[in-house]
């Protein structure tokens, strides 16, 4: 799981949700012009300031003007649609054929968004106060939560094209309402996490919400969780993609190592028969005491088996190491958060 363009706002709202990115994703990149007129504290809540400063997870994505005017430009000719014709918006904003959705947006008690200088243009700023969808303030202008979120998704679109990456959101309220090109991608890659987010739910089941986002970052932070984090991200991709052909096949049976053991070393010596590890090498392997090349050999009590074997582990079978090293950091990702509770 790459970097992926967050929107609309700064920061994840819900904390269960940001404590799953902290333990799954490798990175989220919210929307913050380059520069804000006010400190961090006023837009950021105290946890999102501790996790953009105190991990990796946050690397804030700064619009430059050509980002902030082709979004605009795009905006300006989406409201010109719906303004044309509000009533065929007013049911997927409201779930109601019977509300005047521009009355709405123009009320000024309903205007409580700030949309920050640096996210659009002149030409968007103008747009919105002719037409009474906006107010000005010193440091934007105030928009309604809608309007806000379509001409974000609309920035965040952009964006992800430029950068060849991913958009991302939280907000469940406007999954139908995603005014983009690749909404086929965007369902399919919200939908994934969400499977993933469940599928880590299951590991550590009702106790999310009962761990510290303190112990979380400390967690993310160290350096073995990272490298088993990626093991398992990479690992839980593959499962979902085996699981579009094979609807029956189980993470467990993805990252069974054993028999990518066998498979390997009859691969190296041309063995066909039954191998079995010791049930200490394979504990060892798992928990990071053995290198798979040490392990491989104790299968062997000559040196020139031991010579073989690191040699193939270094310049023969990448593909293979790879994917059973992946599979060893999954398993060990597993163990890491069934402990975090204790």
């Amino acid at each position: 799981m790459k970097s992926l363009i967050y929107y609309p706002g700064f920061e994840m709202k819900d904390e269960q949700q940001l404590k799953f990115a902290l333990l799954y994703m490798d990175e989220l990149q919210p929307i913050i012009p380059p520069y804000m007129p006010v400190p961090e504290r006023v837009y950021l809540s105290e946890t999102a300031i501790r996790v953009l400063h105190n991990t990796d997870l946050i690397s804030p994505y700064y619009p430059d003007f050509a980002d902030a005017d082709y979004a605009s430009l795009i905006a300006c000719n989406e409201f010109d649609k719906i303004i044309s014709h509000p009533e065929r918006y007013s049911y997927p904003f409201t779930k109601s054929y019977n509300v005047n959705i521009l009355k709405k947006w123009r009320n000024p008690q309903l205007q409580y968004c700030n949309l920050y200088q640096g996210k659009f243009s002149p030409v968007f700023f103008d747009y919105c106060l002719e037409n009474g969808l906006a107010n000005p303030f010193s440091g934007g202008i105030r928009i309604s939560e809608d309007l806000a979120f379509i001409y974000m998704s609309l920035l965040a679109d952009i964006i992800a094209k430029k950068e060849e990456k991913e958009m991302f959101t939280d907000i469940q309220k406007y999954d139908s309402l995603l005014f983009n090109n690749d909404e086929d991608i965007s369902n399919k890659n919200k939908t994934r996490l969400s499977v993933a987010k469940e599928s880590i739910d299951c590991i550590i089941p009702e106790r999310l919400n009962h761990i510290s986002i303190d112990k979380i970052i400390a967690l993310r932070n160290d350096r073995d969780f990272q490298n088993l984090r990626r093991g398992y991200v990479e690992q839980y991709e593959r499962y979902l993609d085996l699981k579009d052909d094979n609807p029956n096949i189980t993470l467990e049976e993805v990252i069974r190592i054993q028999s990518e053991i066998k498979k390997l070393i009859g691969s190296l010596f041309g063995i066909t028969s039954s191998i079995v590890l010791s049930y200490k090498t394979l504990v060892d392997l798992q928990h990071g005491q053995f290198s798979i090349p040490e392990a491989l050999a104790t299968i062997y009590l000559d040196t020139e088996a031991v010579r073989k074997v690191t040699n193939a582990y270094r310049n023969g079978m990448p593909d293979y190491i790879h994917d059973l090293k992946t599979k060893i950091q999954a398993k060990r990702y597993v163990a890491k958060l069934k402990a975090l509770y204790n």
